[in-house]
């Protein structure tokens, strides 16, 4: 598995290796490789499944499938006992989120995020978040010599993440988008990146802004994190981070930016081929412009009367 693992990102590659040390070596490790049955396999995501992990049962089970497919390719082992196991069968099978935040819980989240005990930089994170459109994991990485202050930008280039990352994107930030970045930087600013892990020899994890978002809309508090359940919880229900991205191109579409501009701005890969091709100019203009229009919007929801202001009418899609 060496072999493979070598071919990951060191990211997934850590990660790999914790779900395989806490879920599957305890169950598999002991075991000679052609003595794993399907029932053994089934035991290990059965043990996810009790925990409600089901997106993490259906993955484990990717990862195993793989694992004995290499094996049975190179003849170490006869038989694959992840054969016909499916994931509609193990954590159901896995839908698109759609959650899209509101104006109203734009402006709910901005009355929230005060009392809610976030660490500056994980504030910014979510507004930077919304405003700019943003992976968390591309936020979580980036460096600050990404960020042009004087030109107003933030560019992003493949060598950071070749999986989502295709071409070289620029984001030019508006007012609002800036203001977050210049908060960040009075904190980290005497750091490499952004958001540099306790020991400042590295990024923290991507997963870091996810858990506080997450550890804030629970019922009951987990062991050794956040104790202020339910503050970031609205009124249309759980939200994570990776929805204030798809917020964030939403809202643009309601303030008049073409659809395709939108998707444009937030850096996904156009399908066709053959359009892709002819839209290299990339319309830097137009794509400021969308990111004005947005940040000019946020700022007005997050004022301190922002209840007085109209909510847009959601277009139907």
């Amino acid at each position: 598995m060496s072999l493979e693992l070598a071919k990951r990102k060191e990211s997934s590659r850590n990660e790999l290796i914790r779900s395989f040390e806490k879920d599957v070596l305890p169950v598999l490790g002991q075991l000679p490789a052609e003595g794993v049955t399907k029932a053994h396999v089934m035991k290990v995501l059965d043990n996810i499944l009790a925990r409600g992990a089901h997106r993490l049962a259906n993955r484990t089970l990717s990862e195993m499938r793989q694992m004995f497919g290499f094996g049975y390719a190179r003849d170490i082992v006869k038989n694959d006992p992840t054969h016909r196991l499916k994931k509609e069968d193990i954590g159901g099978k896995e839908t698109e989120r759609d959650r899209v935040l509101s104006e109203d819980e734009i402006r709910e989240l901005a009355r929230k995020i005060p009392g809610a005990n976030l660490y500056r930089p994980s504030e910014c994170a979510i507004w930077i978040m919304l405003s700019t459109g943003c992976r968390v994991g591309d936020l979580m990485k980036a460096t600050w010599d990404e960020i042009d202050f004087e030109a107003r930008t933030w560019t992003f280039t493949p060598e950071k993440d070749k999986t989502h990352i295709k071409r070289t994107h620029t984001v030019f930030l508006s007012d609002f988008a800036l203001r977050q970045f210049e908060r960040l930087r009075e904190v980290t600013g005497s750091s490499p990146w952004l958001y540099p892990d306790n020991s400042g020899t590295k990024p923290v994890c991507k997963k870091s802004i996810t858990k506080q978002v997450g550890d804030r809309q629970r019922t009951e508090a987990l062991k050794n994190r956040s104790k202020l359940t339910g503050a970031l919880l609205l009124s249309g229900g759980p939200w994570t981070p990776h929805d204030l991205r798809r917020t964030c191109t939403t809202l643009m579409e309601e303030l008049g930016v073409l659809p395709d501009m939108a998707h444009l701005c937030t850096y996904h890969l156009e399908q066709d081929r053959i359009k892709r091709t002819y839209n290299r100019s990339k319309q830097q203009a137009a794509q400021a412009e969308a990111w004005r229009l947005l940040g000019e919007r946020l700022d007005l929801l997050t004022r301190d009367d922002a209840d007085n202001i109209v909510t847009l009418r959601r277009r139907a899609s």
